[in-house]
């Protein structure tokens, strides 16, 4: 999609015709009561929002081609593709937004099952929590990241306060 007229708030008729059929769905979506699609146009936003729908629930790019051929019989598995390929442009970052929200959502369940298992005390099942907990949000990779690039300075000692960087100017008392 063309990124002039992504950024654009708002369009003129000239845009409108000379854009591409996702262009034009786009600009439809901003303004509906000002732009309208053709049939075949407005077919395709409605397979768009069918294949949103599918992709929102989670499911494998396979499952989600399958679970559109049954949903949508009447276009091939090529057009499938493509479909999902438009939708990903149009609706990609609500997409990701789901995806955002749903990893919170598991998150906050993950938190609660630790506290109901804190509270009975069973502990090994709070590590597990944890541990799922912090594999969703890769907070176990950064750490081991962080920790692998870090490098100690040479420890030098001397009793000569000009080793020190930016003490060139202070005054230094002698007993």
């Amino acid at each position: 999609m063309s990124k002039r007229l992504l950024k654009k708030r708002t369009y003129s008729w000239k845009e409108f015709k000379a854009a591409s059929r996702l262009e034009r769905i786009h600009i439809h979506m901003m303004h509906p009561s000002d732009f309208y699609l053709h049939d075949n146009e407005m077919q395709h936003l409605d397979r768009m929002r069918t294949a949103f729908s599918v992709l929102s629930s989670s499911l494998s790019r396979l499952e989600a081609v399958k679970k559109l051929t049954d949903l949508i019989p009447e276009i091939s598995r090529t057009s499938i593709y493509t479909l999902i390929n438009d939708t990903k442009d149009v609706f990609g970052r609500m997409l990701q937004v789901n995806k955002e929200f749903d990893r919170f959502a598991v998150g906050e369940k993950l938190l609660d099952l630790y506290r109901m298992n804190l509270e009975d005390g069973d502990y090994e099942e709070c590590r597990k929590c944890l541990e799922a907990y912090a594999k969703l949000h890769k907070l176990d990779q950064e750490e081991v990241a962080a920790l692998e690039n870090i490098q100690l300075p040479d420890l030098v000692f001397t009793s000569d306060p000009s080793a020190l960087p930016g003490v060139e100017d202070a005054e230094v008392e002698e007993e």
